[in-house]
């Protein structure tokens, strides 16, 4: 499941010279490569790590759109006209607000909000808090695959792979970006058994 962001990085080549290629890259970063190890961070208790990293990955997912957004600005181009640059800001909300949600839980955490003040429903918040995390995924991944259905990325992957002209070539490309999706909902749908008793130690971290 880590193997699409360094495909991406590779495809799109990243420099100080161009601007547009960072949009894939810091997006494949975002939920290509960070995100997955942020929900198993939270699954084994490690809250602070996860919350770190997903603050990494709201970081990327937030100058890969500015990246695009002032490209377009510099070409005249409207901006959000495609269904992938709609997915893309859906994602983006999406995204601020789940963090948003997460930054609330762990200020709770923190001060024992959830304790003093039961009414709050830490558990209701945190259940609210990890599916919004898989829509929030999902939308992103969505928005990922009509990426790389479009021309720039078409073109990306003919120039970076033997055969990325051929559809094979191309769907298993969208099949990888898939792949972090999945795992991690399943990581938050179907956690592990002991996830529970993992939960329970204290945050060494």
């Amino acid at each position: 499941s880590l193997l699409f962001a360094p495909l991406v990085l590779y495809a799109v080549g990243p420099d100080s010279s161009r601007l547009f290629p960072w949009h894939p890259a810091l997006l494949a970063v975002a939920f290509g490569l960070v995100t997955q190890p942020a929900v198993l961070l939270a699954r084994l208790g490690r809250i602070r790590l996860h919350w770190s990293l997903q603050a990494t990955s709201t970081t990327c997912a937030l100058l890969g759109i500015c990246a695009a957004y002032a490209h377009k600005g510099s070409l005249g181009k409207p901006h959000f006209a495609t269904w992938h640059a709609q997915t893309g800001l859906a994602a983006l909300v999406a995204t601020l607000l789940d963090a948003s949600g997460g930054a609330t839980l762990m200020l709770m955490r923190t001060y024992g909000l959830g304790k003093r003040y039961p009414w709050l429903k830490p558990g209701l918040l945190k259940s609210g808090h990890r599916l919004a995390g898989v829509a929030t995924h999902g939308i992103a991944t969505a928005a990922i695959v009509l990426g790389l259905r479009s021309h720039y990325g078409r073109e990306a992957l003919e120039k970076a792979l033997p055969g990325g002209d051929t559809v094979a070539v191309q769907l298993a490309v969208q099949l990888l970006a898939v792949v972090p999706f999945a795992a991690v909902a399943h990581q938050v749908l179907w956690p592990r058994k002991d996830a529970g008793k993992t939960k329970k130690k204290k945050d060494r971290e």
